[in-house]
């Protein structure tokens, strides 16, 4: 089902909303603008930016995660999503440059996990993302 925004006359459909986690600069400006015309999209540097945010009241409808991050991966962000109610059941897309996802896939049972690896086509990431967000739905 669709959200919608009733005001005055008009109706507006609401953004879904994603949570971008990745510390390369290109890769963030890459996908912003590949997903800026149908979704709300914050960027993260950082696993800790990331968790601010979620700890703020940003509520994504999913999460794109790098999962090798300097000094705190990915890894981590997938624990501490699983102890926040609101956010168990979120679509996960790993992003990585590793080929191998079966190297680093955590037990994340709440909700759909998907792999993308890097380097990645816009129309690739849209396709796995409106994937992922048709099975949470």
């Amino acid at each position: 089902m669709e959200t919608r925004l009733f005001c005055a006359n008009l109706i507006v459909p609401m953004s879904k909303k994603i949570l971008l986690v990745d510390d390369d600069p290109m890769i963030r400006v890459f996908t912003l603008n590949a997903l800026k015309k149908d979704f709300e999209v914050l960027a993260a540097e950082d696993v800790i930016d990331g968790l601010f945010h979620l700890e703020k009241g940003f509520l994504p409808n999913l999460i794109l995660l790098d999962i090798h991050l300097p000094m705190v991966n990915g890894d981590t962000l997938l624990d501490r999503i699983e102890q926040y109610h609101f956010a168990r059941s979120l679509p996960i897309v790993v992003i990585s440059a590793s080929e191998n996802f079966t190297d680093f896939r955590k037990e994340y049972q709440h909700g759909p996990l998907a792999f993308l690896p890097k380097p990645f086509h816009a129309s690739t990431l849209r396709s796995t993302i409106d994937s992922l967000l048709t099975i949470a739905a």
